[in-house]
């Protein structure tokens, strides 16, 4: 019986994460190209900061209905997941790439997501273990992606300047 109320709310989680994400991925590219990239970048990172604060409320309120952690998956699925993220971080790179270095570099991205997703599943439970509480490990990963948008929004130049200035 648990097993099936937890299939089914994963299943509810699993397409509202993919739903938008999907339809978000027909027309990024062409959007991209007239806007820039950088946007493609940063509004995933402020979706994945708002759904990860969800996630610390979430598991800092004990009466809550687990049909309420559906929730903290729609402000990084409305803003395009990882598919636009990933999509906006690879044409970023290879529009500052030149033919030579652009394989290395895209190589480097990929990496610079897989290897520290690795790492993070292999020491979450000895960070767990040393705070004792999942909501400190929540908070850790939300102050992380807080940094990191805060840097991109204000650091991170756009990579289609002369594209954009054109009339």
């Amino acid at each position: 019986m648990v097993v099936d109320y937890m299939t089914e709310l994963l299943t509810v989680q699993s397409i509202l994460q993919a739903l938008m994400p999907a339809a978000l991925s027909l027309f990024v590219g062409v959007w991209s190209d007239k806007h820039g990239r950088k946007p493609m970048i940063v509004w995933p990172m402020l979706g994945l900061f708002v759904s990860n604060a969800l996630a610390v409320i979430y598991s800092l309120i004990d009466t809550l209905n687990p049909w309420a952690f559906i929730w903290t998956v729609l402000p990084f699925s409305l803003s395009g997941g990882y598919v636009v993220f990933f999509t906006g971080a690879l044409c970023y790179v290879s529009d500052i790439s030149s033919t030579e270095t652009r394989g290395i570099r895209l190589m480097i991205v990929q990496l610079s997501f897989t290897l520290p997703n690795a790492l993070g599943s292999m020491a979450s439970p000895f960070i767990l273990k040393a705070f004792g509480n999942i909501s400190y490990q929540l908070l850790l990963a939300t102050a992380l992606n807080a940094i990191a948008y805060a840097y991109t929004a204000i650091f991170l130049p756009e990579s289609l300047k002369q594209l954009l200035r054109a009339p």
